[in-house]
């Protein structure tokens, strides 16, 4: 054999190698039978080329390829193998999971019992696919489906019980209160219902009012169109009048006057001084202090001073009637003697 053969053998088995080694690093085994299936989802977010395909939890194969759909740019097809030793129905179900929270996704394959020759998938069939949720990816439909129904009773047996009389705390108080409350808006209601019942007529009689009221004013329209007219020719007239000058006159009045009241304020004030000054030296008078006083209050020296005065009196009008009684002038040093007059005003008035 020569060289050249050798190297190409070498070459041939050096290839055949690599490719088994991809394909087995890749998941795919060459030496062993594989059949390819297809199926179509919306979504394939997370979803890989090299995705695990699993029957119960084994992996029975992984995800070649995904491409869009021809017919439907909102589908997408997802191409996977399975060993061809493991019998997949035409009914099979092609389940999406997720592998985790933070994991990808993998397909499943679910179905109820082994296929036989006459309804097993043929390789390149399509398998109808479904989305699972995180939540029932984790859990798995049937612990789900489980756990909600314990949930909703729980939850229902709660509901039951919030607000019985035998229930304690925070909620079942409030909850009681609402009824009460409830049970009370609806004897409101009721109470309201019956007054408006009562009240239907008296309603009625208003409205009638208010249409009678409409009518007098659609009649009246002339009237109440003149009356504003003359309401707007009265403004007009405001406007135009000098308003200005009138109330600054009258400021000028109102300061004046201002000025008069407290000229009055003052003349008012010393005039009250006065009158305080008066009263005060008519009380001292009446009380006897000083000689105005005395000479009013003091009755003795009243008629001393009459007495007094009545015989000033006498004596200016003897002294006119009689000088000679009172001067004696003598030129040649001869003394006359007084003669009494016959009606002496002092006898006379002594006599009285």
């Amino acid at each position: 054999m020569s060289r050249e053969v050798k190297v190409g053998l070498l070459a041939i088995v050096a290839i055949f190698f690599a490719i088994w080694g991809y394909k087995f690093v890749k998941g795919q085994n060459l030496f062993k039978s594989t059949n390819t299936y297809y199926t179509t989802f919306n979504d394939v977010t997370a979803l890989a080329a090299s995705s695990a395909v699993l029957l119960n939890g084994y992996k029975v194969g992984q995800v070649t390829s995904i491409k869009l759909h021809p017919d439907d740019v909102k589908k997408m097809d997802v191409f996977f193998i399975v060993d061809g030793d493991i019998p997949v129905p035409r009914d099979a179900k092609v389940q999406m999971r997720s592998e985790g929270v933070m994991g990808g996704k993998q397909l499943t394959l679910a179905f109820a019992k082994p296929c036989t020759t006459n309804d097993c998938a043929e390789s390149g069939q399509y398998l109808h696919g479904e989305n699972i949720g995180l939540l029932a990816s984790m859990m798995g439909v049937d612990e789900m489906s489980s756990y909600v129904t314990e949930a909703t009773g729980g939850f229902q047996d709660v509901i039951s019980k919030l607000g019985s009389p035998n229930s304690k705390g925070k909620v079942n108080d409030i909850i009681r209160n609402l009824d009460i409350t409830i049970a009370k808006l609806a004897e409101l209601s009721e109470a309201t219902t019956q007054l408006i019942k009562a009240s239907n007529s008296s309603l009625t009689s208003t409205l009638n009012n208010l249409n009678k009221i409409t009518d007098n004013l659609a009649e009246n329209n002339t009237q109440i169109t003149t009356i504003m007219s003359n309401l707007n020719k009265v403004t007009a007239d405001i406007n135009n009048a000098n308003i200005g000058n009138t109330v600054t006159k009258a400021n000028s009045m109102i300061d004046n006057t201002s000025v008069m009241v407290k000229d009055v304020n003052k003349t008012i004030t010393s005039l009250d001084s006065s009158i305080k000054n008066l009263t005060s030296l008519t009380n001292k008078v009446n009380n006897g202090v000083g000689t105005m006083g005395k000479l009013i209050n003091d009755k003795d020296l009243y008629l001393s001073l009459e007495e007094t005065t009545k015989n000033l009196n006498l004596l200016l009008q003897d002294l006119r009637l009689n000088p000679k009684r009172y001067v004696n002038i003598s030129v040649f040093g001869k003394n006359r003697t007084y003669t009494l007059p016959e009606e002496d005003p002092a006898y006379i008035e002594s006599k009285n």
